[in-house]
């Protein structure tokens, strides 16, 4: 469970709220699977401007439309991955993956390259930060509040780090996206007092920050 915190006039109301099961597709049969297997949100790359491109298949451009009418008939989220390093090479299709992204009412981009933040500001795009922006700290959180509601958190914050990250802003909503096997494994090595880096097996947990209010 998370808990949900919202001013109501002038009262700050706690309500527990069910975790978001948020699942990586590369195609459409791997988009039914997540459909079938309770997802309530997926995200997905189109062409070379995602992490995953190389590991798995990627959608393209022409089909975003129906990869997010999917989505909304089975009501879920869709959100696109722009997360990779943006080349000037890279900006027209970007752009055009962006237009195409509005007009299919894609839910919100993943990214954290510059360009890619100030283009969904000009298109009224909701953004997540992504976690390769390495938020490991509240300056970097209130600065990323600016543009987005969303930010992942740096995988290699240990779970003190982040419920002090937490506890520095008003009004807050985690969501955390890792198996219980993973906590588990966390919690062990963080009891060791071994430093968790980015070639700890164990690195990856990628914690969702809303900021309501800083």
């Amino acid at each position: 469970m998370v808990y949900v915190f919202q001013r109501e006039q002038n009262l700050v109301i706690m309500r527990k709220k069910q975790i978001e099961l948020l699942a990586p597709v590369g195609s459409f049969d791997s988009l039914q699977a997540a459909i079938k297997g309770g997802a309530d949100a997926i995200y997905f790359g189109v062409e070379q401007l995602n992490m995953r491109t190389r590991s798995a298949q990627s959608f393209y451009l022409s089909d975003i439309k129906e990869v997010s009418g999917i989505c909304k008939r089975n009501g879920i989220k869709a959100y696109i991955t722009l997360n990779t390093v943006m080349y000037e090479h890279d900006m027209q299709l970007l752009q055009m993956i962006l237009k195409e992204a509005k007009k299919a009412k894609i839910d919100a981009v993943i990214a954290a390259d510059f360009a890619v933040i100030e283009y969904c500001s000009q298109h009224g795009i909701p953004l997540h930060i992504s976690t390769q922006a390495n938020v490991s700290n509240i300056e970097s959180v209130k600065f990323f509040s600016r543009f987005a509601d969303v930010i992942v958190l740096a995988r290699e914050l240990t779970l003190k780090q982040v419920k002090e990250i937490a506890d520095a802003v008003s009004y807050t909503h985690l969501r955390a996206h890792e198996t219980v096997l993973d906590l588990v494994c966390r919690l062990l090595l963080e009891k060791k007092n071994k430093k968790i880096n980015s070639t700890s097996p164990y690195s990856y947990i990628s914690i969702q920050y809303y900021s309501v209010h800083t």
